[in-house]
């Protein structure tokens, strides 16, 4: 399931992609936008539930997936007069919440650096990016098309997790004082052995 949310995000990625002669469209922008926080959310909630063994990183799925619902419900009931800066502010706060969950499992230790810090710095470049250009249109979908896709892939490439200090299993090495390996008493008892009638 680890893959689960990178192709999703790839898909969005290609849609936007080759959607880019209706950008111009801001109504079009949003509800892409809607749609593809709607699906995302959902490949979240498939995550949560494949990682029900970790209860720290299906906790912290299950936020992901409140988060990236509600963004998408509240762009899509929520009637703006503007529906570019809406959409750009949306997906700002969207992508910060992200940031600070996706931080939260590297700091718990339920996910690696490797794979958890990428992703919170392009998810906190992406809401910089996005507040700035939130009068463009063009420039909110491509951002939003482009940066979470990046941070998906890194994500999904490097996915480490980690419930707890992992257990080794070592092939118990015999003790010196225990008596059945004491070489001694092994020796003591071959000789008697040797010298009995």
């Amino acid at each position: 399931m680890r893959f689960v949310r990178a192709g999703v995000l790839l898909v969005i990625g290609f849609v936007i992609a080759f959607s880019a002669t209706l950008h111009e469209q801001a109504a079009f922008d949003r509800w892409l936008v809607v749609a593809a926080l709607i699906v995302l959310g959902l490949a979240w909630a498939c995550e949560a539930a494949a990682s029900r063994t970790n209860p720290a990183l299906a906790r912290t799925a299950v936020l992901q997936f409140g988060v990236t619902f509600a963004a998408g419900l509240l762009l899509a009931v929520l009637p703006f007069a503007d529906q570019t800066l809406a959409t750009a502010l949306v997906v700002a706060a969207w992508a910060i919440l992200v940031a600070l969950l996706q931080l939260t499992t590297v700091l718990r230790a339920t996910q690696a650096p490797a794979a958890g810090i990428p992703a919170v710095l392009l998810s906190a470049l992406l809401a910089v990016l996005v507040f700035l250009s939130r009068d463009d249109a063009v420039a909110v979908i491509g951002f939003f098309g482009g940066t979470p896709s990046s941070a998906a892939c890194s994500s999904a490439s490097r996915h480490s997790t980690r419930a707890g200090p992992q257990q080794t299993e070592h092939p118990r090495t015999p003790s010196r004082k225990d008596p059945q390996h004491d070489p001694a008493r092994i020796l003591l008892a071959a000789a008697r052995r040797s010298v009995a009638p």
